[in-house]
């Protein structure tokens, strides 16, 4: 962590520490790493988003954080990704007034293209943390609306909750998991969702039932069936329900990227039909 040491600035007043920043971008450099195995992608730009008032704290000393951030990934990337040589780094800190306190958001670029993008938390000591429920996560969330769509994906496999997540995110989507119906239940009652992705198959509450109550209360929220248990039978009861799309898994980027675009662009239209994508077709 070189001799940069945070606590020694701010002794009686909490920040993000410095660790817990550089283990972020760490994720992100790994994430990316595996993502564009092929293409050899390294950030050559990362930028550090935080709260007004959480970077007010590090005012005085944020060259000296931009420098051993950089000191260190350079560090890094050259230790764990001695095949993937970075000529330039820089790396930014900004503002967002969006952000809760102590929570930041990392993102990567590689030229102009987006590479990564991901907010981060701390704020309660592990125990707590421990404590609270799956969907707490839901507020930190709710602090960084933006402009973008936000799409909840409700998955009991949380292997393709995290999939979907990182498709939806490439695409430009804001996304939001939940487990079961239950949950997405409660989110959709506290959030301003544009568009629901459910599985069929779920504990507690199918992905049936979840389109019922959400089509209930929010008759204009359009709302995508997946399932992996792809059939005619299926795919005529969903040409029969209050479905906006049905997607038999797996799935590829582009065809979710095709039918979002087709089911959003259709929002607004009350004799639109369902968007049909199934790879047994």
């Amino acid at each position: 962590m070189g001799n940069f040491r945070e606590k020694e600035f701010y002794k009686s007043v909490k920040v993000i520490p410095y660790s817990v920043i550089l283990d972020s971008i760490k994720s992100m450099l790994e994430t990316i790493a595996v993502e564009y195995e092929d293409d050899y992608l390294v950030p050559d730009n990362i930028i550090v988003y935080f709260s007004p008032d959480d970077r007010k704290v590090r005012e005085k000393i944020e060259d000296v954080l931009i420098d051993e951030l950089t000191r260190d990934v350079i560090r890094y990337l050259k230790l764990d990704f001695p095949e993937k040589p970075i000529s330039k780094l820089r790396v930014q800190i900004r503002s967002n007034n969006k952000l809760m306190p102590l929570s930041f958001r990392i993102q990567g670029f590689f030229g102009e293209k987006l590479l990564y993008s991901k907010i981060h938390h701390e704020s309660e000591p592990e125990e707590k943390k421990k404590e609270k429920k799956e969907w707490d996560a839901v507020d930190i969330y709710e602090e960084e609306s933006s402009s973008e769509r936000s799409i909840l994906v409700v998955d009991d496999e949380p292997v393709l909750c995290a999939i979907l997540d990182k498709m939806l995110t490439r695409l430009g989507y804001q996304v939001v998991s939940a487990h079961n119906g239950v949950e997405a239940m409660k989110i959709l009652s506290r959030m301003n969702i544009d568009l629901v992705i459910s599985d069929l198959r779920m504990p507690q509450m199918d992905g049936w039932t979840l389109m019922k109550y959400s089509k209930d209360r929010y008759p204009n929220l359009p709302f995508i069936l997946i399932t992996g248990y792809h059939s005619i039978h299926t795919q005529s009861r969903a040409s029969k329900s209050s479905a906006d799309g049905y997607l038999s898994k797996p799935f590829s980027v582009q065809q979710i990227k095709s039918l979002l675009e087709n089911v959003l662009s259709k929002k607004d239209d009350a004799n639109s039909a369902v968007t049909y994508l199934s790879n047994e077709e």
